[in-house]
């Protein structure tokens, strides 16, 4: 049977029967699949006053770079305020999309019962999203019939090829866990504790390795998945072993009085209980996610990936374009400017910079994959070694 793209009706009087309808949760169409992929969309971000949405960017990236996008459903959660036409579906032919109101599942979207939510910089309606992330959205999508979902931001771009289906090749390797970039944070001051707690008291070990200090001491909880993209099999988060640390970490409210967010949540439940052979890294294509406030690059990295078919000098073309096209940044005011990765890809020996050896002195061999651990480095290639240069620019 045909795929088609489920969007706005094509006249007043079909308009008029559609709109009461409500179902599973999304208004337009049925679901297709088993595979969701899903974003929160805003007309305006309530915490970061000067960042420029735009939902369509992701999504047009996503669907030129993977035509296997077809096979699954585009779940786009929003607060109430979103509408047909404000997504300009025509540009999203092939994708079937629906649009999803937060707030009906009852209980995805807000604080738990009884939790006081104090004001702090970041606003009630991004620590919401936080607590969809880590707490909700696994009961809420197996209630819609999802079985897998992947997350996107407004703020990702999918910068070469993918040739293959993200979630068959999470299920072929029988693992719970993919995810692109890394980030270094582990939250507040609260949430390193909460964690070493919570291993004492039921007597374990995390799965990817013993602890000889406190967890956010320790590089195991000092190096996250950076989750604006992640898929997940999420059956997982519903086993008894993980569903209790998710409800430990909503009980904790942690979420809404110390604002620590699903990277790290996502990042200890993983390592706490997956085997790592379990945890997909995907490295062959490349990708972007950058959050402009006011100008400014303040988060967010690119990674280049080991299929990507540009020469290096081409990919960081492509990605300045996009920086300007996206947030307006002259091509001089391209900096890293947190603690995540950027790395180049080699084009005499077709390896990658990796980052895991950089030492203080900045030099390193080369390495057969991408290193893990994200510090605040551009990764440039030479031959016959690569230098890690702090905050590099990537003229």
């Amino acid at each position: 049977m045909a795929r088609s793209l489920m969007g706005p009706p094509k006249n007043p009087q079909a308009k008029a029967k559609v709109q009461p309808m409500f179902i599973q949760g999304c208004f337009g169409g049925n679901r297709t699949s088993r595979d969701a992929i899903v974003m929160v969309v805003q007309k305006k971000h309530s915490t970061y006053i000067g960042h420029n949405v735009d939902i369509s960017s992701p999504l047009l990236s996503l669907r030129k770079a993977y035509p296997q996008v077809a096979k699954s459903d585009v779940l786009l959660w929003h607060e109430g305020d979103f509408s047909w036409e404000d997504i300009h579906t025509e540009k999203l032919e092939g994708m079937n999309v629906r649009l999803c109101n937060l707030k009906h599942p009852k209980g995805a979207w807000g604080p738990p019962p009884n939790v006081s939510v104090p004001e702090m910089k970041f606003s009630v309606g991004y620590r919401n999203m936080i607590r969809f992330y880590s707490v909700t959205i696994w009961n809420v999508l197996t209630d819609l019939g999802y079985e897998y979902v992947m997350r996107l931001d407004d703020d990702s771009n999918f910068m070469s090829p993918i040739q293959y289906n993200l979630f068959d090749a999470l299920r072929s390797q029988q693992a719970v866990y993919g995810y692109r970039q890394e980030s270094k944070e582990c939250g507040s001051y609260e949430f390193g504790p909460f964690v070493d707690n919570y291993l004492n008291k039921h007597e374990m070990s995390p799965m990817h390795g013993a602890l000889d200090e406190p967890y956010c001491e320790s590089k195991l909880g000092q190096y996250g998945f950076y989750n604006n993209f992640f898929i997940t099999r999420i059956s997982w988060w519903l086993q008894p072993q993980v569903a209790e640390f998710v409800q430990a970490f909503d009980a904790s409210n942690l979420i809404y009085s110390q604002r620590d967010n699903d990277l790290i949540f996502q990042t200890a439940a993983v390592k706490l209980f997956a085997e790592p052979r379990a945890v997909l890294k995907y490295v062959d294509w490349s990708y972007a996610h950058v959050t402009v406030i006011d100008g400014k690059w303040v988060f967010g990295g690119v990674s280049f990936g080991t299929e990507d078919p540009k020469t290096g000098k081409q990919q960081r073309k492509g990605f300045q374009k996009w920086m300007v096209r996206r947030w307006g940044l002259k091509h001089h005011t391209v900096d890293l400017a947190n603690e995540n990765i950027i790395t180049v890809k080699c084009t005499v020996t077709n390896r990658l910079c990796g980052i895991s050896n950089c030492d203080k002195s900045g030099e390193h061999g080369l390495e057969e994959t991408i290193g893990s651990f994200p510090y605040a480095f551009a990764c440039h290639c030479g031959a016959p070694a690569c230098s890690c240069l702090h905050n590099e620019h990537l003229a």
